[in-house]
């Protein structure tokens, strides 16, 4: 029966993979794919394979690829035909056209991701609200930022380089670089030297 639900796995991951290797951006979203087989452990060496493993294991990444197909490679009959093959995951909602690469969206229930623009680099846990205030505002994300699970982040602010928000943070101000943020407004707990 294993061998049959891969078999199945392999036949609609196919479509996927051929509309990637086709696609003027391939070389972002094979890259995006590495990433997230690096940080799971699986091995990349064979394309297909992580991608049918990736695309069965984690929903999060069937939204976060078909929000690239419609968004970075302009393409929304690649978007329909992956939401035909694999269905997305409900409670995940991406609303930021401006994605940097290899984002990672790490479980991503109850999530929703509404900024004017996130970095590359950058890590979101579940239960995450990026988002609006009343006046229509939303955040900018900068590179190599982690929102910890159950955070806020609201409003018209910049969240620069290098930020570590931690868990239900509700972040309603400008968090400076190499920063950790925490608590309820989020307040900086310790500065971080990557230069050292």
């Amino acid at each position: 029966m294993k061998k049959v639900i891969d078999f199945y796995n392999y036949l609609r991951t196919f479509p996927i993979y051929v509309l990637i290797l086709i696609n003027k951006k391939s070389e972002i979203l094979w890259e995006e794919l590495n990433y997230w087989g690096n940080l799971y452990g699986m091995p990349v060496n064979k394309k297909m394979k992580l991608l049918k493993n990736i695309l069965y294991c984690y929903p999060e990444y069937r939204n976060l690829l078909e929000h690239r197909f419609r968004n970075l490679c302009n393409c929304n009959y690649s978007a329909f035909v992956l939401r035909i093959l694999w269905k997305k995951q409900d409670s995940l909602i991406i609303f930021t056209k401006d994605i940097g690469k290899n984002l990672f969206i790490q479980h991503g229930i109850a999530t929703i991701i509404a900024a004017k623009s996130i970095g590359d680099n950058c890590w979101i846990n579940q239960q995450v609200t990026i988002g609006y205030t009343d006046n229509g505002a939303a955040p900018v994300i900068g590179n190599r930022v982690r929102i910890s699970c159950g955070a806020k982040v609201l409003g018209n602010i910049k969240i620069e380089d290098d930020v570590i928000i931690g868990a239900n943070a509700v972040v309603v101000k400008n968090v400076e670089k190499n920063q950790t943020v925490v608590g309820i407004p989020a307040k900086p707990i310790k500065h971080k030297n990557y230069n050292k």
